[in-house]
């Protein structure tokens, strides 16, 4: 990868994170909510309603909820794998 192109993916980064932790409460509320909606329909749409396993983490702010989706994806039959992150050592 270029210099170039990997600077402007970071300027892009930066921009995604500054409009993030601009946004209202309610609207990353809002945000989650929807996230839910769609996102359950997805699934049942691509697994024909047949539980399956998904992989998420859990969003804090200021990026939109994600723990909507995984309720409902549980709620619906899912099995969800979150990773777990260890404190670093040393």
């Amino acid at each position: 990868m270029s210099q170039g192109s990997s600077e402007a993916k970071a300027d892009i980064r930066a921009q995604h994170r500054a409009r993030r932790a601009a946004t209202d409460p309610t609207q990353r509320d809002t945000a989650g909510a929807a996230l839910a909606v769609h996102g359950v329909a997805w699934a049942e749409q691509h697994t024909g309603g047949t539980p399956s396993t998904f992989c998420a983490y859990l969003g804090v702010a200021p990026e939109p909820p994600t723990l909507p989706l995984i309720t409902e994806l549980h709620r619906h039959g899912h099995r969800i794998l979150l990773p777990v992150c260890e404190p670093a050592a040393g």
